[in-house]
């Protein structure tokens, strides 16, 4: 009789723990994570197995959430791509467009017997075609230079009799390497605060000479010259970007000056970069040192 009662007994609680966890694997195998077996605090090998499992099945479900996070950081990422190869294309299409015009309006120009029109345009169209490409390539001084006058024709052209331009850089400097598109804006700054306020009647200087082994490109202008307490403020700023301080420079006014002097000292070290110097009522003259680099 002990026997008997004994056998079902012992079968049921060896039996009942084992289809239960049957039960909750098949669960699982369906998909269904939510499931856990039943735990009673105990040491017998069957808690121990449902323990391990419930685990088991909460690290599971932890990196589905990390794969399921990545894969949706992944197509955010695909997504970002491909805006970035669409804006790529874009302004791909914009320049060919612009370059098209101002060939048609060269043409006409030429057509009206329009000197002045035909040489504002093609400055333009050198000079917009030039800048359009990488801006983070190194080029020879004398691309740089070469597009500089482009630049300055313009200026020529809207200021003509009065206005007057001039470079004195020796051929052995021609073949430095410059960071691109670095002279251009120190050019365009004396334009606008130098040239302009006087209805063009200025000049503009662009000189380059070598220095302890290192280059240095200076442009110098007869304009008003800048004020003693606007001159520190500016070379404040250029000491704080050399000193890896750029906080709020960007809300002042010469960035594209700015700018250039920070492309330097990222690019080379604190050692190079912008210096002004400026007199009132005599001019400004700001120097470029770089080092010196023959391609």
């Amino acid at each position: 009789m002990c026997i008997v009662f004994a056998v079902p007994f012992l079968s049921n609680a060896f039996v009942r723990p084992i289809l239960h966890l049957r039960h909750v694997m098949g669960s699982v195998e369906r998909g269904d994570l939510s499931v856990r077996a039943s735990y009673v605090s105990g040491h017998d090998e069957f808690q121990y197995l449902n323990r391990s499992f419930n685990t088991m099945i909460e690290r599971i479900g932890e990196l589905l959430e990390t794969v399921s996070s990545l894969q949706l950081k992944e197509v955010r990422l695909q997504l970002r791509e491909k805006e970035a190869l669409i804006k790529a294309l874009q302004t791909q299409i914009n320049p060919h467009f612009l370059y098209n015009s101002l060939d048609i309006i060269k043409s006409m120009a030429y057509l009206e017997d329009m000197p002045e029109m035909v040489t504002m345009v093609r400055g333009l169209a050198d000079f917009y075609r030039y800048t359009a490409q990488d801006t983070n390539a190194t080029v020879r001084l004398e691309e740089e230079l070469t597009q500089l006058k482009h630049y300055l024709s313009i200026v020529h052209v809207r200021f003509p009799g009065v206005f007057r331009s001039q470079f004195s850089v020796n051929d052995k400097y021609m073949r430095c390497l410059i960071p691109k598109l670095i002279i251009q804006p120190i050019v365009e700054n004396a334009v606008k605060y130098a040239i302009e306020p006087r209805a063009g009647r200025g000049s503009i200087i662009v000189n380059a000479f070598d220095d302890d082994s290192q280059l240095v490109i200076e442009v110098a202008d007869n304009g008003p010259g800048i004020r003693p307490d606007r001159l520190e403020q500016l070379n404040d700023t250029l000491a704080q970007i050399t000193n890896y301080d750029r906080h709020g420079y960007g809300e002042r006014q010469s960035l594209g000056m700015a700018n250039v002097h920070a492309r330097i000292v990222l690019q080379y070290g604190g050692a190079f970069g912008l210096t002004v110097n400026s007199f009132v009522e005599r001019g400004t003259v700001v120097s470029i040192r770089l080092p010196l680099i023959n391609s």
